[in-house]
C-alpha cells in the first residue's frame, strides 16, 4: 500500500513538471511560429508569368534583305580532340577569284510598305504588268532587254526571304516590301539601266504608296538618287566596254 502511494505521488510530480515545462517553452515556440506567419516577409512571392511574343520590325526585314547578314548563332564548337587535329593541319590555299568578279557592281533600292499596311499581292501583280516588268529567272520579276535575248536589265524581288514573287504566290500573299536591284555590267548601258530602274522604282512607290530607300536604308531623296547615279557613272568610266555583258 505504501508503495502504491509513492508511485502515485511520483506520477503527480511528473505531471506537474511536464505542465510547467510545456507552458514555459512550448508556448514560446508556438508564439514564434505565429509571428512568422504574420510577418509579411515570409509571404510566398507572387509569380509573373506574362510573356510577350517577338514582333517583327523594320530592322528584321532589313536584316533579311541585307547582303551582309551574318548568322544569328555561331556553329557549335568542335570537340577538343577534333579542334586540336584541325589546328595542326595546314589551311588550304583559297581558290583564285573568278576573273572579272571584282568588277561587278550591284545597286539596290528598297520599297517599304506603310507600317501595318503591307502590299497586296494582286495589286503588285497588276502594277508589275503595267510598268513592263516580266516574270522570269529566279522566280522574280525583271525588266528585260529589248534584244532577242531578253536578258534582265534590273530585277524586283520580295523583301522577305526567300525573295520569290511567283504569279501564283502573288494572288494570295502580302509583303512588307520589295528589293529592286541592278547588276552591272548588264545588257544595257549602265546609266540608261540605272535611270530606267529609278523611274520604275518611283512608279512602284507612287502606285503602291510605299517609301523608297537607298541601299543604305535611308530615304531616297533627290540628293541620294543623284549620288547613286554618280557612282554608276564613275563605275562606267573605269570599266569601259563592259556592256553589254
Amino acid at each position: 500500500m505504501d508503495s502504491l502511494r509513492w508511485i502515485l505521488l511520483l506520477l503527480g510530480v511528473l505531471v506537474v513538471a511536464g505542465v510547467y515545462l510545456y507552458s514555459r517553452f512550448g508556448g514560446r515556440a508556438a508564439g514564434r511560429r505565429k509571428a512568422r506567419l504574420a510577418d509579411p516577409e515570409f509571404e510566398a512571392p507572387s509569380l509573373d508569368i506574362r510573356e510577350e511574343g517577338p514582333s517583327l520590325s523594320l530592322d528584321d526585314l532589313e536584316a533579311v534583305a541585307g547582303d551582309d547578314t551574318e548568322p544569328l548563332l555561331e556553329p557549335a564548337g568542335e570537340a577538343p580532340a577534333a579542334a586540336a587535329e584541325s589546328a595542326a593541319e595546314p589551311e588550304p590555299e583559297p581558290a583564285p577569284a573568278a576573273e572579272g568578279a571584282a568588277e561587278e557592281k550591284i545597286v539596290t533600292l528598297y520599297l517599304v510598305a506603310p507600317r501595318g499596311q503591307p502590299f497586296a499581292g494582286p495589286r503588285l501583280l497588276e502594277t508589275f504588268e503595267d510598268l513592263g516588268l516580266a516574270y522570269g529567272e529566279m522566280s522574280i520579276y525583271h525588266r528585260l532587254s529589248d534584244d532577242a535575248l531578253e536578258r534582265p536589265v534590273f530585277s524586283v524581288a520580295n523583301l522577305v526571304e526567300p525573295g520569290t514573287l511567283t504569279p501564283e504566290e502573288l494572288l494570295a500573299m502580302n509583303t512588307p516590301g520589295l528589293a529592286i536591284f541592278l547588276r552591272l555590267p548588264g545588257p544595257v548601258e549602265p546609266l540608261a539601266a540605272f535611270d530606267d530602274m529609278l523611274e520604275v522604282a518611283r512608279g512602284l512607290a507612287a502606285r503602291l504608296r510605299g517609301e523608297l530607300r537607298d541601299q543604305d536604308r535611308a530615304p531616297l531623296d533627290e540628293a541620294a538618287a543623284l549620288r547613286l547615279r554618280g557612282e554608276v557613272a564613275a563605275w562606267a568610266e573605269t570599266h569601259p566596254g563592259r556592256f553589254p555583258a
